[in-house]
């Protein structure tokens, strides 16, 4: 009964994610594009007409090596099958977010048994505005979230008791998916074995060691294949054993640019600029004209760390206030992107700025959807992150639970704390949060679900 009731929620997600589309797409049917959707989209091209990575088609011997496989051969699949039709790969996205939101509640269902936590958490991440703009938009996070989300719910089946060396590679593999899709969780990999190793070994003390080592190779096989065969891929048509080239670029013009802004005292994008962005690169640096892609990736990167390395206070800083950002940020500027209107226009940020007078009469009198939907992306995060606090101080109340480590709980935090880590920076806003949403909406659920027998007890013995 509990599973067939969680269904209709994703239904019910997909049904309203899917009239949004209906009536946005018609009127601006340019806003399921972002500047990053040009890349994916033409590799994905290049690849339905030749089965070879390009940059595009019309550059099928320079092969793409910024983007990794995984969404532009999602891309390729709709165009071999249906040719360009942008609207099904946004059906399809919105179906596979619908899947997100059964699998976080199916997540509550097993770690909790409370049918409570469970609707909570899929109630949650349905209403959460970032998620559901990226789910419309030709973007890596739908398809990333989705496999990640996957990934851990197989977490669970794979080291909760006794360990299956076939459903560990099956972790390993939809992690080395993700990694495909989205390079960010290239790193993930260390982490999860420490723990898997961890896990293996205090759960079974008594087990030999040589089926601890066979559990191991069945999570770093999977993982070595897939992601070390597109790097194996990468060396054999560019020399380079890179395992996508976007790490350069956030590397110097992202998380470099943050920390020359800083310390000349200039923008975040005047800085980009002072360290070449783009085409001007080369006019700064003359002698890599001639270089190949991976050669000028490779000074990009070295570039990047040494700025990293020299001022690592201003490291943390950029990286600080871009946690603030991920975290914090409403996401009311990306529906107002997609829904047509200026993007840069923000009620909140308004608020500090403008005289109360002025910021009345702008939001009140002529923007009031918006300010009404400022409010409620507000008071989401709130609820969220209270949410999330409560449920932690509740885990260090039960003191019982502290005694041992919870493999699925640490699953959670180890992948939730690296992505944090990774995703922070200057260039940080709600869109990089939202593959660990149904995280937090778990935790948020479970924390939320926790205040109600307080509030019965206090209530029962208030005296009127």
């Amino acid at each position: 009964m509990a599973l067939r009731w969680h269904l209709w929620i994703p239904l019910f997600a997909a049904g309203g994610q899917l009239l949004l589309f209906g009536l946005v797409y018609p009127k601006y049917p340019d806003t399921i594009f972002s500047p990053d959707s040009v890349s994916y989209i033409q590799t994905a091209k290049a690849f339905a007409a030749t089965g070879h990575f390009a940059k595009s088609p019309e550059l099928l011997d320079i092969p793409q090596l910024a983007r990794t496989p995984g969404y532009p051969l999602f891309l390729a699949c709709f165009f071999l099958l249906a040719g360009e039709r942008y609207a099904l790969i946004i059906v399809a996205q919105i179906i596979l977010s619908g899947c997100t939101i059964f699998l976080a509640a199916r997540i509550a269902l097993n770690r909790w048994q409370d049918k409570n936590i469970a609707t909570l958490a899929a109630l949650l991440l349905t209403i959460d505005i970032s998620s559901t703009v990226a789910s419309q938009q030709i973007l890596t996070e739908t398809l990333f979230t989705f496999v990640l989300t996957v990934a851990l719910w197989m977490s669970d089946a794979a080291f909760e008791r006794t360990a299956s060396a076939w459903r560990i590679a099956v972790f390993s593999g939809l992690l080395a998916v993700a990694t495909l899709i989205r390079p960010i969780s290239y790193y993930l990999i260390f982490p999860i074995s420490l723990l898997a190793l961890y896990s293996l070994r205090t759960r079974t003390p008594r087990q030999r060691w040589r089926v601890t080592l066979s559990m191991m190779a069945a999570l770093l096989l999977p993982w070595l294949t897939l992601i070390g065969g597109w790097q194996t891929r990468n060396f054999l048509v560019a020399g380079t054993t890179e395992f996508c080239t976007i790490q350069s670029v956030n590397l110097l013009f992202y998380r470099g640019a943050g920390i020359v802004a800083q310390r000349d005292g200039i923008s975040f994008g005047q800085a980009q600029e002072q360290l070449g962005y783009g085409r001007t690169y080369s006019q700064i640096h003359p002698e890599t004209r001639n270089w190949t892609e991976a050669q000028v990736a490779l000074a990009w990167k070295q570039e990047g760390l040494d700025l990293i390395y020299h001022y690592p206070v201003l490291t943390l800083k950029s990286q600080f206030n871009g946690l603030i950002k991920l975290l914090f940020s409403p996401g009311e500027r990306t529906l107002l992107g997609y829904l047509g209107e200026d993007d840069k226009l923000s009620p909140i940020q308004d608020f500090f700025t403008l005289a109360f007078a002025d910021f009345i009469d702008k939001w009140t009198k002529r923007k009031s959807f918006y300010l009404v939907f400022s409010v409620y992306t507000v008071t989401y995060l709130l609820l969220i992150y209270a949410g999330i606090l409560t449920s932690g101080w509740q885990r260090i109340q039960c003191k019982t639970q502290l005694r041992f480590v919870d493999i699925r709980h640490a699953f959670v935090g180890v992948i939730t704390v690296y992505m944090l880590i990774l995703s922070s920076g200057p260039e940080a806003y709600s869109r990089f949060r939202i593959p660990i949403m149904p995280i937090f909406c778990l935790y948020a659920a479970k924390g939320i679900i926790g205040w109600f027998p307080v509030v019965r007890n206090k209530l029962a013995t208030r005296q009127f």
